[in-house]
């Protein structure tokens, strides 16, 4: 319940990406994974509204296996609402550079 409660404060798209969210929650919970990710890097270009995270992404398979780690990069776009109050508006996984 807190997470519907953060997006419907910090985000725009609020539904859009509520169904993102319950649509990857239900995969993960299906193929029994447990996922983390470590950011390590930051691009921010305030001229385009976005910040691309860079980072390590473990995947861990069951509960004895050793975690699968990858790196990669996500980016998340905003727009300044009243009163200077950041809202997301989308964030998406890309192709590294």
């Amino acid at each position: 319940r807190k997470m519907e409660d953060v997006l419907r404060i910090a985000s725009c798209g609020y539904g859009n990406l509520k169904e993102k969210l319950k649509k990857d929650a239900k995969r993960i919970r299906q193929d029994q994974i447990a996922t983390v990710f470590y950011p390590k890097t930051f691009e921010v270009k305030r001229s385009e509204q976005t910040v691309k995270v860079t980072g390590e992404f473990l995947t861990y398979f069951g509960k004895d296996r050793q975690p699968v780690s990858i790196e990669k990069s996500f980016v998340l776009s905003w727009k300044i609402g009243n009163r200077g109050f950041l809202f997301l508006e989308d964030f998406k996984e890309v192709n590294h550079d």
